[in-house]
């Protein structure tokens, strides 16, 4: 059985905009999935404490 292609930076480089996460680890293409809204929320509703914490 010949071995998937592994996917190189330049693979990468060359995916469409199309609003999918793309990522390469070991070789092997990944499209991540999006957050979801309740993490959104989450993230929404922290970040302005984090960035005070930080100041």
């Amino acid at each position: 059985m010949k071995p998937a292609k592994k996917f190189t930076y330049e693979d990468y480089a060359s995916m469409p905009d199309d609003g999918k996460r793309y990522e390469v680890i070991n070789g092997e293409l990944h499209i991540l999935p999006t957050p979801f809204l309740t993490h959104q929320r989450i993230l929404a509703f922290a970040s302005p404490y984090l960035l005070l914490r930080r100041a």
